[in-house]
């Protein structure tokens, strides 16, 4: 990040929202990425003002000339007041670092973004680093060219470019080169930040279904004038390295990284990417819950909540995709058949009156998800998986039932570690269920699957399901990375 946390600036208040003032303020920036604001003999009135106004903004021209805009104000504390002159400490959501001021609707027509392991997930080596790799191992001649290569995608509100460069390092001994990338968003018209904020937010969730894991911004610039305008606030907890890649298993980088997906698995990018974009609110509901069992990992929490989380995910994708009309028609047919079994005009008009469609059962949302999740590693007929399954789907259902409603007419029936590895297991085949959905090739899930051991342990532990791969390949990334991993 171009800004790092625990760092100060300090300088001259300028204005708060277009009241031009002259007071000395410090910033500084805490371990959360937020900018807390401390302003010296401030009036009575300017303390009333942050007070009591929303969507407030400040300027701060720095010691050093540059300027710093806070957004999205929050009081902290005021102290002091003697001669009318107050210590107001405040706290700002966003911060906007660059050559002049802006406001709290300043527009930006484009980004350059960073995230987490972005090479890794944007699966592209700006060398050809294997073409003379035996002359470097071997002392004979260090020849590297670079093949620079970006993958641009068209979207409905603006163009993306996916950049992958070289980046080198010099120091009194040594010279190292290394690999950086950039994320690049060109909007058709220009938006504010809270427009970029949630478009971010869903190209990270995409991101994270990728990764299995959870994705941040690590780094935002908005281009004014093709001048960069540093962004800070916009993520509390940058996260730099995937916790897949990490060296803590038996298994090397080259390995592992067989078992993380890129945008360049996709034969149509830009197909992929629109149908996320255009199906997010619909699967939202579903994607929070993802995002919960995503933060419970990185936290390293072992609780129910997290299999709670699972169910939740099952039903908000299942609901996101159900044909309601086909299902209420399914739904007053049986209705209507049972009504017609029945002899009391009275029970005929409570049950026609009483009985409504409240959506699809959580029986039948988990049948549906274990088997989309599962039909591209298996030949057997919906009837037949479901045949098998039976006790499994028992088993989720009873045990969704109890922790959700705390009933005493039930008991819990799996042990907690099984209720865990279910829930990772709903997680996986939410990976793949949607990467299905965005048109990513089967044998490519079936590769990355196969490589991907906690998938694998989970799908022959639990569905029975052994993944095969005839032809296990490595990708065009995973093979120009295959020498390069981290040392044990």
């Amino acid at each position: 990040m171009g800004i790092k946390s625990n760092v100060e600036f300090s300088g001259r208040l300028v204005y708060i929202n277009e009241l031009n003032v002259d007071n000395r303020a410090e910033i500084h920036i805490n371990k959360f990425y937020q900018g807390s604001i401390t302003l010296y003999k401030v009036s009575r009135d300017i303390v009333n003002l942050v007070r009591e106004e929303i969507d407030q903004y400040l300027v701060i021209e720095l010691e050093e000339g540059e300027k710093i805009t806070a957004v999205g104000l929050n009081f902290k504390s005021a102290s002091g007041g003697m001669n009318n002159c107050f210590k107001l400490e405040l706290q700002a959501d966003v911060l906007f670092k660059g050559e002049r001021a802006y406001t709290n609707i300043s527009k930006f027509q484009e980004i350059h973004y960073e995230i987490t392991e972005g090479n890794e997930l944007i699966g592209l080596c700006p060398y050809d680093v294997n073409k003379n790799y035996e002359d470097i191992l071997f002392y004979r001649k260090i020849d590297i060219p670079i093949n620079v290569e970006n993958k641009i995608v068209k979207l409905e509100n603006g163009e993306l470019t996916f950049c992958v460069y070289p980046k080198y390092q010099y120091s009194k001994e040594a010279f190292s080169i290394g690999f950086a990338h950039h994320i690049i968003w060109k909007f058709d018209c220009a938006i504010d930040m809270e427009q970029i904020r949630k478009n971010l937010y869903i190209i990270t969730d995409f991101f994270s279904v990728l990764a299995g894991e959870s994705i941040t911004v690590n780094s935002l610039n908005c281009v004014e004038n093709d001048k960069l305008v540093e962004v800070i606030g916009i993520c509390n907890f940058p996260k730099e390295k995937l916790n897949i890649l990490k060296n803590d298993t038996i298994d090397y980088t080259s390995f592992k990284r067989g078992g993380l997906y890129k945008i360049t698995d996709f034969q149509n990018l830009e197909q992929a990417m629109k149908y996320w974009f255009s199906n997010y609110k619909k699967i939202y509901n579903a994607q929070q819950a993802y995002g919960r069992i995503l933060l419970d990992e990185d936290v390293k929490i072992v609780t129910i909540n997290k299999f709670l989380a699972a169910m939740q995910l099952i039903e908000g994708y299942t609901q996101a995709y159900t044909d309601e009309e086909k299902e209420i028609k399914k739904f007053e047919e049986k209705k209507n058949e049972i009504i017609s079994k029945l002899e009391s005009e009275e029970e005929k008009e409570l049950v026609g009156k009483g009985l409504g469609y409240s959506g699809i059962s959580f029986r039948k949302a988990v049948k549906d998800y274990l088997y989309k999740g599962c039909n591209c590693f298996t030949d057997l007929s919906r009837t037949k998986f479901m045949k098998e399954k039976e006790k499994l789907i028992n088993d989720i259902v009873n045990d969704r039932n109890f922790y959700t409603h705390s009933s005493n007419r039930v008991s819990a029936t799996m042990e907690f570690d099984d209720l865990l590895n279910v829930a990772s297991l709903c997680k996986e085949l939410y990976r793949i269920i949607s990467l299905k959905d965005m048109g990513l090739d089967t044998e490519i899930i079936k590769q990355r699957s196969q490589t991907n051991r906690m998938c694998y342990w989970l799908m022959k532990s639990i569905m029975k399901i052994e993944i095969e791969n005839d032809t296990l390949q490595l990708g065009e990334f995973d093979g120009a990375m295959r020498y390069f991993s981290d040392s044990k």
